[in-house]
């Protein structure tokens, strides 16, 4: 259950920044929730001191979220920089 909720916090970000950065395009919806998903669960993992099928922390799930950010950051800024 903890896995399928750090993927849809990664997808549900993913989506949003979408949203915010006015992409239209589907290749570019799918990175950013690719991105967002990636950041989530490595994040997320690293972060709950048990096994990621028995359940997950607040802290956890905090520090998820800043990871799905922080690699949605990343993705936008390489793709920004490869534009110019």
């Amino acid at each position: 259950m903890a896995l399928l909720l750090l993927i849809a916090v990664g997808a549900i970000l993913g989506w949003l920044a979408s949203i915010i950065l006015q992409l239209d395009e589907f290749q570019e919806l799918a990175l950013n929730m690719a991105a967002g998903i990636g950041g989530a669960l490595v994040f997320g993992v690293m972060a709950n001191r048990e096994s990621i099928l028995h359940g997950i922390s607040g802290t956890a799930l905090l520090l998820s979220t800043l990871g799905a950010i922080a690699s949605l950051i990343a993705v936008n800024s390489l793709r920004n920089m490869l534009a110019q």
